[in-house]
């Protein structure tokens, strides 16, 4: 949804990275990516870069147990290796995968937070009792500062596009799509404007669930 987070960018060799964050180094072969600079995942400070190596995904894994020894928590999905270190107040994670003879995959920073206040994720976007939010994403320093939250819940999709209609509109948002989607429509995509705001509104039928996904554009992106 944002371009932003693509891999397609200048590629260099490592990424400098301000003051009091950790830089970790990628080995010979990798190219990274810094694909935000700043980003706050689920109410945590955030960093992240992508990568991509001629070197295998077992051998980035080594690479990183080597430089971090005795402090490394290594971890495995069927299809991802994935590297753990604490640096400080901030955490590292190295996800990698493979790619052909060599391995992609992802540098995420994370500032550790000094106490344990709980975030309330979704806060300021209206959403439907019983509604999940499982992600709240925001990237407050873009030039143009952006929010993408997804969230489930167990109604309809015209349900959900009802409601959030009713209760956007009544917020001072304007519909910016004059065709309604079908009554029966398994899945929807509804923008809104509020301002120089905008709001991208999908909800997609999966099974049981409704899967919605809010991405909000502009000034009055940022809680």
């Amino acid at each position: 949804m944002r371009a932003a987070m693509s891999f397609g960018l200048l590629l260099v060799t490592g990424s400098v990275m301000a003051a009091g964050w950790p830089d970790p180094a990628v080995p010979d072969g990798t190219n990274s990516a810094e694909t935000a600079s700043h980003l706050i995942f689920n109410g945590l400070d955030m960093r992240t870069r992508v990568f991509q190596s001629t070197q295998s995904a077992d051998a980035i894994v080594d690479y990183y147990r080597r430089m971090w020894p005795g402090k490394a928590i290594v971890d495995a999905t069927p299809t991802t290796r994935i590297v753990g270190h604490r640096d400080g107040d901030y955490y590292v994670t190295i996800q990698v995968s493979g790619l052909g003879s060599g391995s992609k995959g992802t540098i995420g920073i994370v500032h550790l937070p000094d106490n344990a206040v709980v975030p309330v994720l979704g806060r300021g976007i209206p959403h439907p009792d019983n509604t999940v939010v499982s992600n709240d994403i925001v990237y407050p320093d873009d030039a143009t500062p952006a929010r993408t939250l997804a969230m489930s819940n167990g109604l309809s999709v015209q349900q959900n596009i009802s409601y959030f209609r009713d209760h956007l509109l009544a917020n001072g948002w304007k519909t910016a799509q004059p065709t309604p989607c079908a009554a029966d429509a398994q899945a929807c995509v509804v923008d809104y404007e509020n301002g120089a705001t905008h709001l991208a509104l999908a909800v997609t039928r999966r099974g049981p669930a409704s899967e919605i996904v809010v991405n909000v554009m502009g000034d009055g992106a940022v809680p």
